[in-house]
């Protein structure tokens, strides 16, 4: 949720139930704040408002819900932190569980969390090399603005050169040369296909194993590192990664595969494949945007103030269209995704020259008179906004006069 749905004051009155009682007398709020967060001498009590029906910017509070009082509640300071993404917030609530807590995040945001609880996914991985390349993966996910989820990653990660010294050989082979393993005893790789005088012992999956034996003709003493045969049976959602799987992810009960190649975004659609059935904890308190909350909720559509049509695009790309003339509607779009990363290059240039109006979505508009589509990108906004805008301009530039997205860009 953004700061202006979060409304922040420092009062002189004690943050007790009566105190706040009083202090709430007459109190009006802005239209869009849905929490009052009071500070009185270092101390915090989180508030959630009811407001009267109006028309005006400000409205009387007709009601309020102590959410937390000072006694249950702590106040930190992370400016790296964006207080916008939920799994970066779940780990906060994991380091103070129980409480509410209000954090001051990057570019200054204010935000809480009360009664969060958590998703477990497990990351098994392989290494060298070091760090483990799935689990830079999935923090690169998590942080993305595209797992809308209370996940906490914990890596789990199968060192091959610990694994070694139970090789019963005095030279073991591991799978690929460009991992980095060096052992104290003779080594080789498979990938290399060298020639083996005397006995050799195999670390890697059943897919080295196979390979090794069209190549040499013979079995091979074999010790199994795959992630895939090496997660444990205790229902814990996982990921791993996957020589058998090409694109995408494979999903098998609570194990997710990506390829051993992965991307950003598989592991992202991996991750929410995985929580697929996750519903939220009524006793949470999960300050977000309005139309932008766990995944599967309906999303609300923002209503365009022209003449003309306005498209919504979500941080999960999802493309939803309105119109007062059907007959003006370019050929559909569909309710597709959008790439993550296939329109980087035009984010950087909207990123630079786009005013930033709102928060977290991208309202597009067309006007019948304006040769260009004005693109509005939010306060506050994720990265992922601005690729879904840049995506969306570029997916539409057919429609207008030649160099149309550029002018649009400006």
């Amino acid at each position: 949720m953004h700061c202006k749905d979060i409304s922040v004051r420092s009062v002189g009155c004690e943050l007790r139930p009566e105190g706040i009682a009083e202090l709430m007398r007459g109190w009006k709020a802005y239209v869009r704040a849905e929490y009052l967060l009071l500070e009185h001498g270092g101390e915090y009590a989180v508030l959630r408002l009811r407001k009267a029906d109006a028309d005006s910017l400000f409205r009387d509070v007709t009601g309020y819900e102590i959410v937390s009082l000072p006694e249950d509640t702590v106040f930190v300071e992370r400016p790296d932190m964006d207080v916008l993404n939920l799994p970066a917030m779940a780990r906060l609530q994991a380091e103070f569980p129980g409480k509410a807590v209000v954090v001051r995040g990057l570019f200054s945001h204010v935000s809480f969390i009360k009664g969060l609880h958590p998703l477990r996914l497990r990351v098994v991985d392989t290494v060298p090399p070091r760090p483990s390349k799935l689990g830079y993966l999935v923090r690169s996910a998590l942080a993305s603005g595209y797992v809308e989820l209370p996940v906490i990653a914990e890596e789990r990660c199968i060192d091959m050169v610990e694994a070694s010294k139970d090789a019963g050989t005095e030279t073991v082979m591991f799978p690929c040369s460009g991992s980095g393993i060096s052992a104290d005893r003779p080594t080789c790789f498979l990938d290399e296909v060298p020639e083996l005088k005397g006995s050799v012992t195999l670390l890697g999956c059943r897919l080295s194993k196979r390979i090794f034996g069209e190549l040499y003709g013979r079995e091979v003493p074999f010790i199994n590192v795959c992630p895939k045969d090496n997660v444990p049976s205790d229902g814990v959602r996982t990921i791993v990664k996957c020589c058998r799987v090409r694109t995408g992810h494979e999903r098998e009960g609570d194990v997710a595969a990506v390829p051993w190649g992965a991307t950003v975004p598989e592991v992202v659609d991996a991750i929410n494949d995985l929580f697929s059935d996750y519903v939220p904890s009524e006793d949470a308190d999960i300050p977000m945007e309005k139309g932008w909350r766990i995944r599967g909720a309906p999303r609300r559509v923002r209503k365009s103030n022209s003449t003309g049509r306005a498209l919504m695009a979500g941080a999960a790309g999802h493309v939803r269209r309105r119109s007062r003339d059907a007959s003006e509607v370019p050929p559909p779009l569909g309710e597709r995704r959008v790439s993550l990363f296939r329109f980087a290059r035009f984010a950087k240039q909207l990123a630079q020259r786009v005013p930033r109006v709102g928060v977290l979505g991208v309202l597009l508009e067309v006007r019948p008179q304006m040769r260009y589509r004005p693109l509005h990108i939010p306060l506050g906004s994720h990265p992922a906004a601005l690729v879904t805008a840049a995506g969306l301009l570029v997916e539409h530039a057919q429609h207008f006069p030649p160099r149309a997205a550029e002018e649009g860009l400006q």
